[in-house]
């Protein structure tokens, strides 16, 4: 992305800087993260797996497996159907990034992978929604706040920050920006109102500051390249007070 970015702007003095202490800002979960505890990790984990037990989908595994294997019974002690058919199910949502013929999606019933999209969403939901999560995505925030002061004070124009979609996730639901942070109950309820899929490859939140005629410094963001609300007061919207934006 940033080689691409001098090519259209050459006289752009760009900087890049990758290093495993600073991780934390974009990789909630990351081991360098000071404020994750192993039992703090654990727990995320676990009730991310929890919230899937006792949900009845069309999800048929071993019936799965016989459109691949032509012999699915000497597997049976050896191969957990589910976890086959749940990295098949991975595999097929990640093929568009990549220019294939090959359509997986064949191996599916279009009501197996409404029913995949619809765990796989759940359980996303209920890992980047939690209040341990955000709490620990806190860290991006303030790495907003500090140092877009910062830059506006060292003449520094842009800085830019890349990381996974679940930081993304949990940084929408944090901020509850156009009111991603909404409460939900049940997979049917999440199901409706909260969607992986509004978040696409490359997606991106961009602060932009500025400064109005009294000198005071007004803020906006935008959600892959479309204006959002935050929930705070302004009659100004999309356009907030930086000081109102930082408290």
């Amino acid at each position: 992305f940033c080689t691409e970015l001098q090519k259209k702007i050459p006289d752009a003095s760009i900087s890049l800087r990758s290093y495993t202490t600073d991780l934390y800002i974009i990789n909630a979960v990351s081991e360098s993260n000071p404020y994750l505890t192993k039992k703090i990790y654990e727990k995320l984990i676990i009730d991310s797996r929890n919230c899937l037990k006792d949900i009845a989908l069309p999800i048929h595994p071993k019936e799965f497996a016989s459109r691949i294997f032509k012999n699915t019974d000497r597997f049976v002690s050896e191969m957990d159907w589910f976890n086959l058919e749940d990295a098949f199910y991975d595999t097929v949502v990640h093929m568009p990034c990549i220019e294939s013929p090959d359509n997986l999606e064949d191996f599916f019933t279009l009501e197996e992978l409404q029913g995949w999209w619809k765990l796989s969403n759940y359980q996303f939901y209920n890992f980047a929604s939690t209040e341990a999560y955000k709490d620990l995505t806190c860290s991006l925030v303030r790495d907003f706040v500090t140092m877009a002061d910062e830059d506006a004070a060292a003449g520094v124009d842009v800085r830019l920050r890349f990381g996974h979609d679940m930081v993304l996730f949990s940084l929408l639901e944090l901020m509850d920006i156009n009111g991603w942070g909404g409460k939900y109950q049940g997979i049917e309820d999440v199901s409706n109102n909260w969607h992986t899929y509004d978040i696409p490859m490359a997606s991106n939140l961009r602060m932009v500051l500025y400064k109005n005629r009294k000198g005071e410094t007004i803020g906006k963001f935008m959600y892959n390249e479309k204006e959002v609300t935050l929930p705070i007061e302004s009659g100004t919207a999309p356009y907030y007070n930086w000081e109102d934006i930082k408290a």
